[in-house]
């Protein structure tokens, strides 16, 4: 692999990282933002 190859593989791998970082903290702060809401407003 020549080094422009591996730098753009690593721009991928580290597109795809935040993308799905985005979509666990979507996934697991919607539910847990729920949760406040009502406890907040029982």
């Amino acid at each position: 692999m020549s080094t422009s190859e591996k730098v753009l593989g690593l721009q991928v791998v580290l597109f795809h990282y935040k993308w799905y970082s985005q979509l666990l903290c979507t996934v697991i702060g919607l539910p847990l933002l729920c949760l406040l809401a009502k406890f907040r407003f029982v």
